[in-house]
């Protein structure tokens, strides 16, 4: 044989020999425990708060724009106290409630809240 044929078999020997025993260490590793899922804690909500229909109606019962029932249905009553609102606090009125609207209606809700728990 030839110095390059033993050279060659001898790195193919040792590639062999080597996978054999990175696949035995793999085996024989032992894999971190995973954390179970009672120990995380729960994700903060991504991006505003959206509040709910009936957080908006009782918000704007109580800074006394809505006259009508809180269901939790958004019909024209709502809309048209939604943008009452608004034009009373300067806000763009389209009768939507985004992030600065429900900013200015929010203290409304809290401040029911509040009342209730004092």
């Amino acid at each position: 044989m030839s110095m390059e044929t033993l050279s060659a078999l001898s790195s193919d020997a040792k590639v062999t020999v080597d996978s054999q025993a990175d696949e035995s260490n793999f085996q024989n590793a032992q894999t971190p425990a995973e954390p179970s899922s009672s120990s995380l804690e729960p994700l903060p909500p991504q991006g505003p708060y959206q509040p709910s229909v009936k957080e908006i109606q009782l918000a704007l019962k109580n800074a006394g724009y809505y006259t009508g029932l809180v269901d939790g249905k958004i019909g024209p009553m709502t809309k048209k106290a939604t943008e009452e609102f608004q034009k009373a606090n300067n806000l763009k009125a389209d009768g939507k409630v985004g992030p600065i609207t429900w900013d200015a209606l929010s203290k409304h809700l809290e401040s029911a809240v509040d009342a209730v728990n004092h």
